[in-house]
């Protein structure tokens, strides 16, 4: 089997299918010339000895022999070079040419070896070798001629010439050019035999070039589709983040952000729940359509811990996602949204403390995964940051209104006790310059304002006439600066004064030191409160300690 394999023209060495499609294809016409020519050359060699033995002919006979040897052999090298074994085939072919032209003269044989010479050196060797065939041929016949009829060449003896009309020599003839039309024709057929192939080959190629470009297309389609919702989760992420960002109310913050979430994630809900400040419920803040409204209307909650995938999130402070809600085990079926069939519940959590959950619902199965959670769990992240800085301002607005409201009543308790030192401070300027006019008055009262707080009021007599804004503005500003001035007088003499009590009780302090007595001491002391101005009358009576006091009673 080894054997017929390696002489078959369908099969080609592994040398020359490494050279390409035209190099196998030379290859099979190149062994089906062979094995025709070895299976024509011995028919033609026993029809051509048996007149080479008639008329001795010892140069024939070798040539003869010669030829069928290499026809026999030559089919059996495929492992040869293929342009030795292309050489040796023309060679023979040329030599069998001459040989016969030398013998027979021009004869159909000989033109029939001339015409093999050329379309096998055209065919396997290029338009090239052809050519050099075509003018090799055409100067060996011109000059063989030429040597017969001029140059002395020996012509063809009568007795071959009459002998080629027997019927054996027609025999001989219709061989030759059998196997000459039959390399053609075989030619032919393994060239149409190829280019069928290679137009099947290309036709199948070209299909299934087709089909993975339109399996390319469709790849890229859904990568693209897939890229641009990533792009637009990342974009609504970023956008979510700018928005929480902006709101410093939490009922607000929390609508607008599932609002956003539903409509750019194309979502069937999202909604926003908090822990509640005994952390045992986390309760629905925010909801979007009909079905969050109503829920929040109803004061929907969920147990922390309990069987819900928010209570689940909560507890654990992770993740739950659930791609088919019908076989989810820790989930509670919520008859607001029956179309839910995948859901995820992403915890809140800022610094370690879980403040709610954010649920993501969808009308369709496996509707997520792992990068829709990582950037949903951003959303959340920035949730939590957006809760706790809402916090932390609406913490320091109390704080500020709580020191607000401690600073007016410091400022009132400090003016009022201004007023008691130095009573009624009343004043009044009249301009020399305006005319009074008693009948047509036009008083307009401003109110002496620092830090919310109304210190005093400032009245104007404007007449009949009226103030332009620029004089409004104008007095706007005295107002506050004299407010500003005022206060800043009252802290310098309340400064001064506290000075001057820690000046006396230096005083006092250093005059008790130098007292000898307890008379001295008490004398002191009464005299330095009776030049406070609001004490009329100062006395002082010394008491027994307690246990003294008893020890007398039980006495």
């Amino acid at each position: 089997m080894n054997f017929i394999r390696q002489i078959n023209p369908a099969y080609t060495p592994p040398h020359i299918s490494r050279l390409g499609e035209l190099a196998t294809w030379r290859e099979r016409i190149l062994q089906t010339t062979l094995l025709l020519f070895a299976l024509g050359g011995t028919v033609i060699y026993f029809l051509a000895i048996q007149r080479a033995v008639q008329y001795q002919d010892r140069t024939s006979i070798f040539i003869y022999t010669a030829a069928l040897l290499v026809a026999l052999v030559m089919p059996f090298l495929r492992k040869t070079s293929f342009n030795l074994r292309t050489g040796v085939i023309l060679i023979v072919l040329y030599g069998l040419a001459v040989q016969n032209m030398v013998v027979y003269g021009v004869t159909r044989n000989a033109v029939a070896y001339v015409l093999a010479i050329i379309f096998i050196a055209g065919l396997l060797w290029g338009v090239r070798a052809g050519v050099f065939a075509i003018l090799l041929t055409f100067v060996t016949v011109v000059g063989m001629g030429y040597g017969m009829n001029y140059g002395g060449m020996s012509q063809p003896l009568p007795e071959t010439l009459l002998n080629s009309m027997r019927f054996a020599n027609w025999v001989n003839v219709a061989i030759h050019f059998s196997i000459v039309g039959g390399f053609i024709l075989l030619s032919i057929y393994t060239i149409l035999n190829g280019l069928q192939s290679s137009l099947l080959q290309q036709r199948t190629l070209a299909m299934q070039l087709n089909a993975a470009r339109l399996n390319l297309e469709k790849n890229v389609e859904e990568r693209t589709q897939a890229l641009q919702r990533r792009l637009n989760q990342i974009r609504t992420a970023a956008e979510i983040a700018r928005a929480v960002n902006t709101f410093l109310d939490p009922d607000t913050l929390l609508q607008q952000a599932v609002e956003i979430i539903q409509k750019e994630f194309d979502l069937y809900y999202a909604g926003i729940f908090l822990i509640d400040e005994r952390g045992e419920f986390a309760v629905l803040k925010a909801g979007t359509g009909d079905a969050g409204r109503q829920m929040i209307a109803a004061g929907h909650k969920l147990a922390v811990g309990g069987n819900s995938m928010i209570g689940w999130a909560t507890a654990r402070k992770e993740p739950r996602i659930a791609l088919d809600t019908g076989v989810e085990a820790v989930r509670f079926n919520n008859p607001y949204l029956p179309l839910t069939r995948s859901e995820m519940a992403l915890p809140i959590v800022s610094r370690g403390v879980c403040l709610g959950a954010l649920t993501i619902q969808s009308a369709q199965s496996e509707a997520f995964d792992q990068d829709d959670i990582r950037i949903l769990m951003g959303i959340a992240d920035s949730l939590a940051t957006a809760l706790e800085n809402a916090r932390l301002f609406q913490q320091t607005q109390q704080n500020l209104e709580e020191i607000r409201a401690l600073n007016r009543a410091y400022l009132m308790q400090s003016w009022e006790d201004a007023l008691a030192l130095h009573g009624k401070m009343e004043y009044t300027f009249q301009n020399p310059s305006a005319a009074q006019d008693e009948k047509q008055s036009n008083q307009i009262h401003l109110p002496l304002t620092l830090r919310d707080q109304t210190i005093g009021s400032l009245t104007l007599d404007v007449g009949n006439k009226s103030l332009t804004p620029e004089e409004m503005e104008f007095i706007d500003g005295v107002i506050t600066q004299t407010a500003i001035a005022l206060e800043n007088a009252r802290l310098i003499q309340e400064t001064q004064r506290r000075a001057l009590e820690e000046q006396r009780l230096s005083e006092m302090t250093a005059e008790f030191s130098r007292a000898n007595t307890v008379d001295q001491i008490l004398k002191a002391a009464l005299r330095e409160i009776g030049h406070l101005p609001n004490v009329a009358e100062v006395s002082v009576q010394l008491i027994p300690p307690v246990e003294d006091r008893l020890e007398e009673i039980q006495g």
